[in-house]
């Protein structure tokens, strides 16, 4: 993994669904149900490709810890608990590659586009997302860096 010099622009940090139920209190299991059912706020950011087993979705932390949560007592039991808020309106995601997806929009395979991370070739990466802090690059930044693409 690439070391950070001192004053080097730091890449944006997305939490993952892990790093939500951990912030909350709650399993992933159940984060991730909220997820899938609509309840979490509209993610800041997404990596890889929708639909395709790399994709992750990322929010900024300041999103996660913004009031997501809305305190309600139970009318019953008196005890006061937390449920999801239902989301804000839609609004479009930062995109981001994945290493996997820079390979493939590349024609390259991954242990190339590893090297390629690891020697430095494409610098630090935009954003890193979820707890293995996984590096993520915006598409215009792999095409400014000229890397050779695949004619197979």
């Amino acid at each position: 993994m690439m070391s950070c010099m001192s004053g080097t622009k730091q890449p944006v940090e997305y939490w993952g669904i892990g790093q939500f139920a951990e912030h909350h209190g709650l399993t992933y299991e159940t984060v991730h149900g909220y997820f899938k059912q609509g309840y979490l706020p509209q993610q800041d950011a997404e990596m890889g490709e929708p639909g395709t087993r790399g994709w992750r979705p990322g929010w900024l932390p300041v999103t996660v810890t913004d009031g997501w949560f809305r305190r309600q007592a139970n009318a019953t039991t008196g005890v006061v608990g937390e449920r999801p808020t239902a989301p804000a309106a839609a609004r479009r995601s930062q995109v981001y590659w994945s290493l996997r997806q820079i390979g493939a929009e590349l024609g390259r395979g991954r242990s190339t586009v590893n090297r390629w991370y690891d020697d430095g070739r494409l610098g630090l990466p935009d954003a890193v997302f979820g707890e293995t802090r996984e590096p993520a690059y915006l598409p215009a930044t792999i095409r400014r860096l000229d890397l050779p693409v695949s004619t197979k």
